[in-house]
């Protein structure tokens, strides 16, 4: 007599795990035979012909179609980050902030509008005034961004992603000639310069409004001419074989997640970009006695290289109050991967480094170009740090006295706004100032009994 056992299939999310772990394996697999089979003992990662030709076809739109339709059918937070990338390039997205990992909120705060109300509403009317706020005016003025004197629910609204464009940011790009992140005052001469075409010592209403039509900007980009040697970048874009190559590779973001808001911040020690020490982030953070600002970045990342002024101000703010550590992490943008054309112009080129002391090399020059003040340390070219932190290409932390992580941007390059991180820093500090209160108040209290 045959018995019939009942077989379990597995859930859609199953499936879908199942599946994601398979492309993941496919993917690896190309690579690792590409890098076998070059022969010159390079550990540089490159797509072999089959995998490229198949990434670039029309089933893998298909394959990308019909992974759409799973992701739908699947509860959101069981829908792996890398496979919400990976669908939206294989159905042919160049990555914008709408697109891949990058639609869904991947950051957090510990201080939320409601929890700060909840602290400092005193008076229950809906707003914290400057009377009731405990700290100093320099941090409420980081906390109300809107700048209308009062902190409020929409001081806390931080959806616009981080290249959002304007007139103030197309004129920053205009006066930012060597890509730096910041614009000195020989830089902004210059600019008058280039647009007082007629030399009359002054700029006339029309001149300035006519310098942000989408033509006459774009000239004024190219006038300083292309600094860059060697191929340009395809005008089309990437290709999709390209950029999935940069997504399993993880130069276009960690494939994992990080730690979130209230975990611990895993421990890790880096060696300092000068290589005259290594740095544990458990031990700075213990022996400062302070909170500490993890700021993730790379050389080839263009917008990370445009917030080097501000990141840069950030620390020179608050390096009395709290530590900093910036975290080199892998190039997003090299000549042999996702080339960017205004990495190109600016003269910025540079392929994968494929060791430790290439990516030493390159975070030397990123800290000399951009001139950065705050402590450096140089991931190993296996990437633990910028994996475990996902930190790749650019992301921000802010991790409290006791190692817990308060404060996490979303994934680089639209997530990376350091104006919010500097609002939870305020926050932060805030909320230590009230505690230390509370115990000195407390202490006093029992000497009096």
């Amino acid at each position: 007599m045959n018995k019939r056992f009942p077989i379990e299939f597995p859930s859609r999310s199953r499936r879908l795990a199942v599946l994601s772990v398979g492309l993941l394996v496919v993917t690896l697999t190309g690579l690792a035979q590409a890098q076998e089979g070059s022969g010159d003992g390079s550990t540089a990662k490159v797509m072999s012909p089959a995998a490229r030709a198949f990434w670039d076809s029309e089933l893998a739109g298909r394959l990308g179609n019909w992974l759409a339709k799973r992701l739908e059918q699947t509860p959101s937070e069981q829908r792996p980050e890398w496979m919400l990338m990976l669908t939206d390039i294989l159905r042919g997205s160049q990555l914008n902030a709408s697109d891949g990992w990058f639609r869904r909120p991947t950051g957090g705060s510990r201080f939320s509008w409601t929890e700060v109300r909840s602290r400092l509403d005193m008076n229950n009317d809906g707003f914290v005034s400057q009377e009731e706020w405990p700290g100093t005016a320099d941090d409420f003025i980081a906390v109300d961004r809107t700048g209308d004197g009062l902190i409020t629910r929409d001081d806390f609204d931080w959806s616009e992603h981080a290249l959002a464009g304007g007139p103030g940011t197309a004129l920053f790009y205009l006066a930012d000639t060597d890509g730096n992140g910041k614009v000195g005052r020989a830089e902004f001469l210059a600019l008058f310069e280039r647009l007082d075409r007629g030399d009359l010592g002054f700029l006339s209403r029309d001149e300035l409004k006519g310098v942000f039509n989408q033509g006459t900007f774009n000239r004024l980009m190219m006038e300083p001419g292309i600094k860059g040697e060697g191929l340009p970048p395809s005008p089309e874009g990437p290709s999709k074989s390209t950029l999935i190559r940069g997504l399993f590779t993880q130069e276009i973001g960690s494939l994992w997640p990080g730690p979130g808001i209230g975990d611990v911040a895993p421990d890790f020690t880096l060696g300092s970009v000068d290589g005259d020490r290594d740095v544990t982030l458990s031990a700075y953070r213990e022996r400062l006695d302070k909170p500490v600002v993890l700021i993730f970045g790379n050389f080839t990342c263009g917008p990370f290289r445009s917030q080097a002024g501000n990141i840069e101000k950030l620390f020179r703010r608050y390096r009395d109050r709290a530590g900093f550590l910036l975290v080199y992490v892998r190039e997003a943008h090299p000549t042999d991967g996702w080339h960017m054309f205004d990495n190109f112009r600016q003269g910025y080129t540079l392929p994968q480094p494929t060791d430790d002391a290439g990516r030493v090399e390159v975070a030397r020059l990123c800290q000399r170009t951009l001139d950065l003040g705050m402590p450096m340390v140089v991931d190993s070219i296996e990437d633990p740090v910028g994996t475990l932190y996902s930190g790749m290409p650019a992301r921000l932390y802010l991790i409290d006295r006791e190692g817990l992580v308060a404060f996490k941007s979303g994934r680089g390059p639209f997530g990376f706004k350091p104006a919010e991180l500097e609002q939870a820093l305020a926050l932060l500090l805030m909320e230590e100032a009230q505690a230390h209160s509370q115990i000195d108040d407390e202490a006093g209290a029992q000497e009096t009994r």
